[in-house]
Protein backbone atom coordinates (compact mmCIF):
# COMPACT_ATOMS: atom_id res chain seq x y z
CA UNK A 1 0.00 0.00 0.00
CA UNK A 2 1.12 3.70 -0.20
CA UNK A 3 1.04 3.94 3.43
CA UNK A 4 3.92 1.06 3.62
CA UNK A 5 5.84 2.10 1.01
CA UNK A 6 6.05 6.13 2.53
CA UNK A 7 7.06 4.45 5.78
CA UNK A 8 9.84 3.17 3.78
CA UNK A 9 11.01 6.05 2.60
CA UNK A 10 11.55 7.41 6.39
CA UNK A 11 14.76 9.79 4.95
CA UNK A 12 12.23 11.90 2.86
CA UNK A 13 9.46 13.46 4.71
CA UNK A 14 6.50 12.44 2.56
CA UNK A 15 2.84 11.99 3.51
CA UNK A 16 -0.28 11.23 2.10
CA UNK A 17 -2.60 13.56 1.24
CA UNK A 18 -6.18 13.14 -0.50
CA UNK A 19 -7.83 15.92 -2.68
CA UNK A 20 -10.58 17.36 -1.23
CA UNK A 21 -10.09 15.74 2.20
CA UNK A 22 -6.67 16.86 3.03
CA UNK A 23 -6.37 19.54 0.74
CA UNK A 24 -8.99 21.95 -0.40
CA UNK A 25 -8.10 21.34 -3.96
CA UNK A 26 -7.51 19.07 -6.71
CA UNK A 27 -5.80 17.97 -9.65
CA UNK A 28 -8.82 16.61 -11.34
CA UNK A 29 -8.19 19.22 -14.42
CA UNK A 30 -5.04 17.94 -15.29
CA UNK A 31 -6.47 14.21 -14.38
CA UNK A 32 -9.12 14.85 -17.14
CA UNK A 33 -6.67 15.84 -19.43
CA UNK A 34 -4.51 12.68 -19.46
CA UNK A 35 -7.80 11.00 -19.35
CA UNK A 36 -8.55 12.55 -22.81
CA UNK A 37 -4.81 11.96 -24.32
CA UNK A 38 -5.31 8.21 -23.24
CA UNK A 39 -8.26 7.38 -23.85
CA UNK A 40 -9.25 9.65 -27.34
CA UNK A 41 -5.77 9.35 -28.37
CA UNK A 42 -2.21 7.15 -27.32
CA UNK A 43 -4.99 3.87 -27.08
CA UNK A 44 -5.73 4.00 -30.60
CA UNK A 45 -2.06 4.13 -31.86
CA UNK A 46 0.71 1.18 -31.52
CA UNK A 47 3.60 2.55 -30.03
CA UNK A 48 6.66 -0.11 -30.09
CA UNK A 49 9.27 1.77 -28.82
CA UNK A 50 9.18 4.79 -25.91
CA UNK A 51 10.74 7.00 -28.87
CA UNK A 52 7.45 5.96 -30.94
CA UNK A 53 5.41 6.93 -27.67
CA UNK A 54 7.27 10.30 -27.21
CA UNK A 55 6.28 11.01 -31.22
CA UNK A 56 2.58 10.29 -30.73
CA UNK A 57 2.48 12.26 -27.49
CA UNK A 58 4.41 15.30 -28.64
CA UNK A 59 1.85 15.22 -32.01
CA UNK A 60 -1.20 14.72 -29.60
CA UNK A 61 0.22 17.52 -27.39
CA UNK A 62 0.54 19.82 -30.58
CA UNK A 63 -3.12 19.02 -31.68
CA UNK A 64 -4.51 20.42 -28.31
CA UNK A 65 -2.62 22.96 -27.81
CA UNK A 66 -2.94 24.42 -31.84
CA UNK A 67 -5.89 22.65 -33.70
CA UNK A 68 -8.63 21.46 -31.15
CA UNK A 69 -10.92 23.89 -30.17
CA UNK A 70 -11.92 23.71 -26.30
CA UNK A 71 -15.12 24.04 -25.42
CA UNK A 72 -13.76 25.09 -21.62
CA UNK A 73 -12.25 27.87 -23.59
CA UNK A 74 -15.30 29.60 -25.53
CA UNK A 75 -14.03 27.28 -28.42
CA UNK A 76 -10.72 28.80 -28.95
CA UNK A 77 -7.85 26.77 -29.10
CA UNK A 78 -5.18 27.26 -26.27
CA UNK A 79 -2.79 28.88 -28.12
CA UNK A 80 -4.93 31.61 -28.44
CA UNK A 81 -5.96 32.18 -25.20
CA UNK A 82 -2.75 32.20 -24.18
CA UNK A 83 -1.77 34.79 -27.02
CA UNK A 84 -4.88 36.76 -26.91
CA UNK A 85 -6.01 35.39 -30.46
CA UNK A 86 -2.46 35.51 -32.40
CA UNK A 87 -2.32 33.27 -34.99
CA UNK A 88 -0.30 29.62 -34.44
CA UNK A 89 3.14 29.20 -36.15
Amino acid sequence: SIEDYLLELEHIPLHKVRALKDIPFSNSMAEAMNKIIKNQYLNHRSSTSTAQLNQHLAEVIHELNYLRPHAALNGLIPFEVYTQNATPE
